[in-house]
C-alpha cells in the first residue's frame, strides 16, 4: 500500500479469481438477484438482429426471449469490448448480473 497526498493507492491488492455463473431460467432468475447468472437457450428480439450490441455514444437495452416467450432485457455498456459485434439471429446463452427494474427482468452484461 502506498499513500499519496489525499489518495490511497493499492498495489497488487488482489488476485483475480474465476467466477462461475449460476445457471438459471427466466422463471427463477429473480431468486438470484444481484448475482452472476447464466441463462441458456435465449433468442434476441427480431428488431435487435443484425444490429450492434451497443452504440459508441450510449448503452443499449436488448430484449431476449426464452421458448415460453418470457423476456429478459440485457443491458450492454458502450464500453463493452463486444459492443460492435452484431447480434445474430440464433439461440444462445447470456451471462450477467440479474436484477429487476419496474417489473422488468434485466441482466447487466459483464466483461473484463
Amino acid at each position: 500500500i502506498t499513500i499519496f497526498i489525499s489518495e490511497l493507492h493499492l498495489e497488487n491488492a488482489y488476485e483475480p479469481i474465476e467466477v462461475t455463473p449460476i445457471v438459471v431460467t427466466l422463471k427463477n432468475i429473480l431468486d438470484y438477484e444481484s448475482q452472476y447468472v447464466k441463462v441458456e437457450n435465449l433468442h434476441p428480439a427480431p428488431s435487435a438482429v443484425g444490429k450492434s450490441f451497443a452504440d459508441a455514444a450510449s448503452n443499449k437495452n436488448i430484449s431476449f426471449f426464452d421458448a415460453n416467450y418470457d423476456e429478459v432485457v440485457v443491458r450492454v455498456n458502450n464500453y463493452a469490448p463486444f459492443k460492435d459485434d452484431i447480434i445474430p439471429a440464433k439461440e444462445g446463452t447470456v451471462c450477467g448480473i440479474s436484477s429487476a427494474y419496474n417489473g422488468t427482468i434485466q441482466l447487466a452484461s459483464v466483461y473484463y
